[in-house]
């Protein structure tokens, strides 16, 4: 099943996507991460890791140029705290600079960040729910 996932979610990265959030649970989120960033290595794909926690942004990058961040930890932050207004300020310049990204967030806090219109999220991009 998650091999599955992956495959649709690869499919959407070689037709252009360039931002998805992909929802599920803290398992499932996890699961598809790590066999994605596996088959993202195996084709040669760059891939940087932000993982958000209460005031703080960790970024870990290679020295190299990334072609893909893999966000995760959203669901730990405020929809309108300055520190998710910077990461969207961060994720919108690299949209501009043609950096995609994978946003990883749990189902149950997706609507906060994601369909609330005052919240610097609304809308951002295209939603990939593991669950049926």
């Amino acid at each position: 099943m998650i091999q599955d996932h992956v495959k649709k979610l690869m499919r959407g990265l070689d037709i252009g996507m360039a931002c998805t959030v992909v929802t599920g649970s803290e398992e499932d989120l996890k699961n598809v991460k790590n066999l994605l960033k596996m088959t993202l290595a195996d084709r040669g794909v760059l891939v940087s890791e932000m993982a958000l926690a209460r005031n703080e942004i960790e970024l870990k990058q290679s020295e190299e140029i990334n072609d893909l961040v893999f966000v995760t930890g959203l669901e730990a932050l405020s929809p309108k705290e300055n520190i998710t207004y910077a990461v969207r300020s961060y994720l919108d310049r690299g949209k501009h600079t043609g950096l995609r990204f994978f946003i990883f967030c749990e189902t149950s806090r997706y609507a906060a960040h994601f369909n609330d219109y005052d919240a610097p999220f609304y809308q951002f991009c295209f939603r990939y729910p593991l669950e049926k």
